[in-house]
């Protein structure tokens, strides 16, 4: 697993204060933090919270994983589905399939 955004920083805070092996002056070294102050400020993690935001689905959601539903056969193969896309761009057109496929299913009744 890599470093996170924050690790990263923290590292690169503690090499330019000397911790290591470079020979840096102190003008470098105020140079380095003053381009990481700006980059932390500008961090994923600052732009966009990685956590899940609970909305109008989520107690489906939670409704239909398997220990509540004993549906681990679809549990299944929506992990394999999901395992299939390594992009966020594929995950949503895995779900607007699945959305016009239901759509078109209601329809059809």
């Amino acid at each position: 697993m890599s470093e996170s955004w924050p690790d990263q920083i923290a590292r690169l805070r503690l090499m330019a204060a000397g911790d290591g092996d470079w020979d840096l002056s102190p003008n470098d070294r105020a140079a380095i933090q003053a381009a990481l102050d700006k980059l932390a400020e500008t961090s994923p993690e600052a732009a966009m919270p990685w956590g899940d935001v609970e909305d109008g689905w989520s107690e489906r959601i939670k409704a239909a994983f398997p220990t509540r539903s004993g549906s681990h056969e679809h549990y299944a193969t929506a992990m394999k589905m999901v395992g299939h896309r390594h992009s966020k761009g594929e995950l949503v057109a895995l779900v607007n399939w699945l959305l016009v496929d239901r759509e078109a299913l209601r329809r059809a009744r």
